[in-house]
């Protein structure tokens, strides 16, 4: 089974950053000009690689064997060392690549993510399962984008009562349910003080995916930095610009 995965890459110079994007019905490769236009003011300091799930996934898949085909991947491209970004899903691979790699992760940013599957984050993600498996796409949807985001962006994008416009569809419908599944798996909640690198996490203190709680127990372990969004959901990578150059602005210093 081929463990390499697609990538977006922007910029090439600078500090090399790696970002692990969340659960995703779809691949990353048709969303590269959202992708400039989200990292496009950090290209003169940083090289920035967007890497996502591969092609093919087992059936048992664990986050801990997805952090292993993000550092495979990286490794192909001649990349032995980089920060590291892990949002929602993302993140709790991040958290198994900084365990189990410690060499390649330089320094680490987690946002929305847990370290420990709670039965909040649980009865979401199966949840979400259930309405793919029935193609109840209309639900999950509405679900998903409720959690997701706050009623102000809903309000300003028209989406608070209609979000029947945007295309959650898994491109593949097994290839989303392993990798829903591997969600549930979360992080190495037993192994996280292992953790050394610099850290910081963020967190949205409305977010009802994987609670406030997820944050500051992966904060209070490591002992590291906590900001928590105090109105926003689970989407602060999206929802807010703040987040990712609050995360660039500390990688910038961590690494110099």
């Amino acid at each position: 089974m081929n463990r390499i995965c697609d990538f977006v890459k922007i910029g090439d110079s600078g500090i090399t950053v790696v970002v692990i994007p969340g659960l995703s019905t779809q691949k990353i490769t048709g969303a590269k000009d959202a992708l400039e236009t989200t990292f496009g003011d950090f290209k003169g300091n940083f090289t920035i690689y967007v890497v996502d799930r591969p092609d093919e996934v087992p059936d048992d898949c664990t986050n801990e064997y997805l952090a292993e085909t993000i550092v495979e991947t990286m490794q192909a491209q001649g990349v032995f060392e980089a920060c590291v970004i892990g949002v929602s899903q993302g993140g709790m691979i991040a958290q198994h690549l900084a365990v189990k790699h410690p060499e390649f992760v330089k320094a680490l940013v987690l946002g929305a993510t847990l370290c420990r599957a709670n039965e909040q984050f649980k009865g979401v993600i199966e949840h979400w399962m259930q309405l793919v498996e029935s193609d109840d796409y209309e639900e999950f949807k509405n679900d998903a984008f409720r959690r997701f985001y706050s009623d102000e962006f809903l309000q300003a994008n028209g989406l608070l009562d209609n979000v029947t416009g945007i295309a959650l569809r898994p491109d593949d419908k097994e290839w989303f349910r392993r990798l829903a599944s591997a969600c549930l798996t979360a992080g190495p909640a037993d192994r996280l003080s292992e953790i050394t690198c610099p850290t910081l996490v963020l967190g949205g203190g409305l977010d009802s995916v994987v609670t406030i709680a997820g944050s500051e127990e992966i904060a209070s372990t490591l002992g590291c930095d906590l900001h928590i969004y105090p109105n926003l959901r689970h989407a602060i990578y999206d929802e807010t610009p703040d987040f990712y150059k609050r995360s660039m602005d500390f990688l910038f210093i961590v690494s110099r």
